[in-house]
């Protein structure tokens, strides 16, 4: 081994040495990289509860230059909403600062304005105004109690509920900006709606001290980069064998000599001088530059190359590991970018040789349903020669050091698993080492390998779902390298395996007893056999067969067709989100894009000749192909209502083989598509960028494009070529110029194809046949009061949406299909977000086909605002001649009383150049919902409570409230009608529901006993103020719909969970303040309930009654801000009154 020395702590390979005063002959010094406690326990916590980011930090200023500056943070409301911050806090790991409690006297200060900056500080206000004059017109706040660290630090803003607003988990050193502690430079937020939890979306501010109440934001459809030198830059780091001084090596790549006087090389964290440089450097040559020990600070753990006279950093260094005799070499531009070698007898750097070809080659990180243990990281060796991986490291997400003797031999694979004994059983005879520490992500992570001398050998920030294989987000397929050369840093660099298509048929067979209940309409209606999945997921159905016991005769008709019509009378019916289905040969194949229902959203065929009291066997074989494996089988009445699990493989993915998509050579690599402008007028060029890595052979780049038209046109194509201003060599930006004549409201589909001189093929977006990204024409002047959401839908998509249930379209999309379409979302008209998905959106009520009402996502690659899944609503708007506040006031409600609540925010929707329609996005009740509400709140089980339904084939309907009423555990089609499970469907599992209707329905029962099985205050809170508000159309009240029960994961107890208040504020009332099912109804009446809720309706005309109440101050900053969405007070105020004086009846009973 080398003679290595540290500080104390023991390790078997060379560590970070600075720090070398303290240190002892024989051991090593724990490398500045190695993961620390806090940051496990700052993970922890924010996977536990995610922010909702309509506020976020947007700079911080950790650590001033000058010793009397403040520290501050700057925070932003990114929304058109009045927000009530009182008691708000603002904490830290040695940090809080506790909002001012609503005060009746200044009821302004208690709210934060639309769109407002402000600043918290370690100083009063006057204070920060005095080193900041022109803060004068920013809110300032503080001085807070304690500081921030400067080593790490994890900032968290939660509302009065406990709840995180935003957050920053931040540290020093990379990946996170450098040179901001001391420096007088600032955090910035450049990406304020993206995730401000990663450090990606962070950078250095651009002027020291920082812009208090005035930060800008950079073009977010533009990735920011490292810019090659244009000057000096550190090259070669090196200490000597005796470990007495250190020689940093300055190299330049200018034609021009450079002066050097100007410069100085500091030390990181503390920014104490260590050379004060001097002389010149020549044309393209280095100089080297000698330190001693002695004169390195204690805590040092990286340089910065800092000009003298502006403070600027020109460059930075923060070699991973430094030992005695051992060299570094910086091996690109980014400030960790370095490589350590093992000592040279001269003491100059060695010469540079290749790092071992080992990347990272199969990530398996969300198996499907059923098989989470199967994760795993496979690693492979491109090398001729084997590889010792003695004391490596895979660090990031997950942690793993492999042993001494880890040897992996030439073209080898070396698979890592989380759980080995589980991934024997499934992989036998496949080797694996493990497991590793945590748990991979389904949300996508950093994931690192390291060498024994610190080395990064290879690295990998996967992401979920748009530019990254779909297919291994818990569809079944692992993500694989598609070449070992290939940049798998890049989306492009990866597929998903093919292996998940390799189940075999099983046999399932079911008896039952038919009963004609619900004899409605024509015998075509209600003697219907229905399948769907529970998900996203594909099934093979083949030998489907309905025969009486005993009996072998089919009784089924048509079972190898496919209808046209818009019944099942004639083959299988396919709609919705089961539309993609088909048959083929003898097989019938159920797909489904998202989960399925008895309504519109299924697979349909008439049984006619099942008779009553008659018993029957349905058998069919079936085959997993991806996704969930969860399948229902009913009749339309639910006489049978089977749920089925086929079987899914275990040995899924390709670890310790050739990845199934292994291509012979790298395909070309497309990234960061981008048009410009985002939204061009008529006659106006178009503007399209994409980088392209090739690291096989070049090829030609193309730009693939046609106007939308129905029936669809001829692609055209036109060259891209390397722009000469932007990108760098090996990732070089390809742009064309459309010079195109379109006219208002044209719609281009456009992709980039890349094709290689072996003729190896990629594009983007991935899959362009189905999803293209699209640009409108639109020289329309767009209001900018508001947020503007703008959604690209095709025309053929959007006329799906609006009269999908006709021949043209062979009746797959009805009224209430849940189809999503392919779209492109633009936010402000600015920022681009390709890969989205739209539908329209209302209940069986309300759903319009002209898309007032709508429901879109993103893929998890990109999300916005910490959100993937976003709804817009046309409730304050329905009613002509009054803008209605009803949702909103009714979520106001329910935060002031500790209740979990969604958020909203007014903004404009247009549908490609169509109308600017005024409407609330609010927030879906969803897993994004739960994780911020609830402490690993998307662990727990989620029911939408609706009306259950029975339909006609033309859609003549009929209901039945959903009811606590209903307590039989054998009733599950009844359930999964009205209490339709929204979280864990692959499971199909209501046991703990139907328990709770079990007991709720006993003769007797204490509250103590129901108090382990539902939260009474959270129900009594909800029940007071949907009652407060006279919501007749909710489960509170006198209709078993419009809400979610919810059982949450840390006590397994649970509530309800608002959804859908536009009926609220009319004149019925039902039993004033509660009603519906009667065991609703007999609990709620229990003495002790009934007291606590009479308090929460005092409590509730507390917050509404008079000039100086929280809700008229909430209503007061309303109507200040937009005119075209102001509240309507005098109708909300006399509301109230009314309201108050039953409340009041009904607590002198």
């Amino acid at each position: 081994m080398y003679e290595t020395w540290s500080c104390g702590e023991s390790h078997n390979r060379p560590q970070n040495v600075f720090g070398v005063k303290l240190c002892a002959k024989g051991t090593y010094l724990k490398s500045f990289f190695q993961p620390m406690i806090w940051t496990l326990v700052l993970l922890v916590f924010v996977s536990h509860r995610a922010a909702a980011d309509q506020v976020v930090i947007t700079e911080i200023m950790r650590k001033p230059k000058k010793v009397d500056a403040p520290q501050w943070v700057e925070l932003s409301n990114l929304t058109s909403t009045v927000l009530d911050c009182a008691q708000w806090e603002l904490k830290g790991l040695n940090l809080i600062y506790t909002f001012a409690d609503f005060q009746p006297d200044s009821p302004a200060d208690g709210f934060i304005a639309p769109f407002e900056t402000w600043i918290i500080s370690d100083t009063s206000p006057e204070d920060f105004r005095h080193y900041y004059p022109e803060s004068q017109n920013t809110r300032i706040l503080g001085p807070w109690t304690g500081f921030i660290s400067e080593q790490k630090d994890h900032l968290v803003l939660v509302d009065k509920n406990q709840l995180p607003m935003t957050g920053v988990a931040m540290h020093q050193g990379p990946p996170w900006p450098t040179f901001v502690d001391g420096s007088g430079y600032t955090l910035e937020n450049s990406s304020p709606n993206r995730n401000p939890m990663d450090w990606r979306n962070w950078r250095r501010s651009r002027a020291t001290d920082g812009t208090p109440g005035k930060w800008t934001l950079l073009d977010e459809n533009i990735p920011t980069g490292t810019s090659p030198f244009n000057g000096p830059y550190m090259r070669d780091i090196l200490l000597n064998s005796e470990a007495s001084s250190m020689t940093i090596v300055l190299a330049s790549d200018q034609e021009d000599q450079l002066r050097l006087e100007n410069y100085q090389i500091l030390s990181h964290p503390d920014l104490k001088p260590l050379i004060q440089l001097d002389g010149t450097l020549s044309s393209k040559s280095t100089r080297a530059f000698h330190c001693e020990i002695d004169k390195l600070p204690l805590a040092t753990q990286g340089f910065y190359l800092v000009k003298v006279q502006t403070g600027q950093c020109v460059d930075e260094a923060f070699p991973r590991q430094l030992a005695k005799g051992f060299s570094v070499t910086r091996t690109s531009s980014q400030p960790q970018s370095w490589r350590t070698f093992t000592p040279t007898q001269s003491g100059n750097p060695p010469l540079t040789t290749p790092l071992p070809l080992i990347v990272i080659n199969e990530i398996m990180f969300d198996p499907p349903y059923g098989k989470e243990h199967l994760e795993f990281i496979e690693l492979h060796n491109a090398l001729q020669e084997p590889v010792d991986m003695s004391l490596w490291t895979l660090e990031g997400g997950v942690q793993f050091d492999f042993p001494t003797g880890t040897l992996l031999e030439a073209g080898g694979f070396a698979v890592i698993a989380g759980k080995p004994g589980k991934f024997q059983q499934s992989y036998p005879g496949v080797e694996c080492l493990g497991g590793f520490k945590g748990k991979l992500s389904n949300r996508g992570e950093r994931l690192c390998l390291f060498d024994a001398l610190g080395n990064c050998i290879d690295e990998v920030h996967y992401g979920v779902e748009g530019d990254w294989p779909s297919l291994a987000a818990g569809q079944g397929s692992s993500m694989e390298l598609l070449h070992p050369h290939s940049d798998n840093q890049l989306s492009s660099a990866w597929g998903a395996s093919r292996q998940s298509r390799s189940s075999d048929f099983e046999p399932h067979a079911f008896d039952f007893t038919y009963r004609d209940i619900l004899p409605l309409w024509s015998i075509h209606d209600h003697r219907e056999l229905h399948f769907y999945l529970t998900g996203k997921g594909h099934l093979v159905l083949k030998n489907i067969k309905l025969s009486q016991i005993h009996e072998d005769k089919n009784l089924l008709d048509n079972v190898g067709r496919r209808s046209v019509e818009n019944d099942g009378a004639t083959g299988w019916l396919m709609q919705g989100n089961h539309s993609g289905s088909f048959l083929s040969g003898d097989e019938l194949h159920l797909l489904a894009t998202g989960h399925g229902d008895n309504k519109a959203n299924r697979i349909e065929l008439d049984a006619l000749k099942l008779e009553e009291g008659a018993s029957y066997r349905l058998s069919f074989d079936a085959r997993w192909v991806r996704g969930t494996p969860r399948m229902i089988v009913r009749t339309w009445n639910d006489t049978f209502s089977q749920s089925i699990e086929v079987g899914i493989p275990s040995n899924l993915g390709t670890p310790g083989t050739l990845n199934t998509q292994r291509t012979q050579t790298p395909p070309p690599q497309i990234e960061d598509l981008v048009h410009e402008p985002a939204v061009p007028k008529p006659g106006e060029p178009i503007v399209f960028t994409a980088k392209v890595a090739w690291m096989g052979k070049p090829g030609t780049v193309s730009l693939v494009y046609r106007l939308d038209a129905s029936p669809a046109l001829e692609w055209q194509r036109q060259p891209m070529h390397p722009s000469s201003t932007v990108g760098n060599v090996a990732n070089p930006t390809y742009e064309t110029t459309l010079e195109f004549s379109g006219e208002q409201g044209d719609l281009l589909e456009f992709f980039v194809e890349g094709i290689s001189l072996d003729r190896q093929r990629s594009t983007l977006p991935r899959i362009p046949s189905s999803h293209s990204a699209l640009c409108v024409i639109d020289g329309r002047e767009i209001p900018t009061d508001l947020r503007r959401t703008r959604l690209l839908i095709r025309s053929r998509d959007l006329n799906a949406i609006q009269n999908g249930e006709s021949a043209s379209y062979e009746f797959r999309y009805p009224r209430l299909s849940n189809q999503y379409f392919n779209a492109t979302y633009i936010h402000n008209d600015q920022t681009i977000r390709y890969g989205a998905s739209l539908r329209a959106s209302g209940s069986a009520w309300t759903r319009q086909a002209n898309m007032a009402r709508g429901k879109w996502k993103l893929p998890k690659d990109r999300p916005f605002r910490n959100h993937v899944k976003f709804t817009y609503d046309d409730d304050p708007t329905r009613q002509s001649g009054m803008f209605r506040h009803h949702n909103r006031m009714v979520r106001y409600l329910l935060y002031l009383l500790g209740h979990p609540c969604g958020e909203n925010e007014f903004l404009y929707v247009i549908l490609n150049d169509g109308p600017v329609m005024l409407r609330e996005e609010v927030e879906p009740v969803d897993s994004d919902y739960l994780r911020r509400n609830f402490t690993d709140g998307h662990k727990g089980e989620l029911y939408r409570v609706d009306d259950a339904w029975w339909m006609s084939d033309h859609w003549s309907q009929r209901h039945r409230d959903a009811s606590w009423d209903t307590a039989d555990a054998a009733a599950v089609g009844y359930y999964r009608n009205a209490w339709m499970k929204r979280s864990a469907e692959e499971a199909d599992d209501f046991s703990a529901l139907t328990h709770f209707f079990e007991f709720i329905n006993r003769p007797e029962y204490t509250l103590e006993e129901v108090a382990s099985l539902m939260d009474a205050e959270a129900v009594l809170k909800m029940t007071a103020v949907l009652g407060f508000v006279a919501d007749w159309d909710t489960f509170t009240q006198s209709r078993g719909k419009n809400a979610y029960f919810y059982r949450r994961p840390e006590d397994g107890r649970f509530q309800w969970l608002q959804w859908d208040s536009d009926l609220a504020f009319g004149s019925r009332h039902y039993r004033n303040f509660y009603g519906g099912s009667e065991a609703f109804v007999r609990w709620v009446e229990h003495p002790e309930n009934m007291d606590l809720l009479r308090r929460y309706l005092k409590t509730l005309v507390e917050l509404t009654e008079g000039k100086d109440s929280r809700v008229e101050a909430w209503m007061s900053q309303e109507s200040s801000r937009f005119s075209q969405c102001r509240i309507n007070a005098p109708f909300y105020r006399s509301f109230f009154q009314s309201r108050k004086q039953e409340v009041d009846v009904m607590t002198d009973w």
